[in-house]
């Protein structure tokens, strides 16, 4: 069986990396975020207009049923702390729960940047 990941934050500078990492390995990516990274297949892409939407984020889990989620997405800057926080935090903690609803649960890597601190 071929392994299935998701990815947020795919069309960044880590998740383009890492999509290429996944492709050379013969995984199948998964790629969920606002706007779809350069090459990848369009079937592959989950959009998700709104990080902070904990439907549309459990329902791209549900859809993906992933083996492993890599959330890589994320802001080092924002026009509000609200937004901040929304996209930082509050994405983080929907997928978590969304994993949580999965059988089996995905293994998950949650990455960040100094902008967090």
């Amino acid at each position: 069986m071929t392994p299935r990941v998701l990815v947020t934050g795919a069309s960044g500078f880590l998740g383009r990396h890492v999509l290429a990492c996944l492709a050379t390995r013969g995984w199948h990516a998964l790629a969920l975020g606002r706007t779809p990274p350069t090459g990848l297949n369009p079937t592959c892409f989950l959009p998700l207009p709104d990080a902070g939407n904990a439907s549309a984020i459990r329902a791209a889990v549900e859809r993906a049923q992933p083996n492993a989620i890599l959330h890589l997405a994320g802001t080092t800057t924002a026009a509000s702390l609200e937004d901040f926080y929304r996209v930082n935090t509050l994405m983080a903690a929907h997928l978590l729960e969304a994993a949580l609803a999965c059988n089996p649960r995905p293994r998950i890597l949650l990455a960040g940047t100094a902008a967090e601190y």
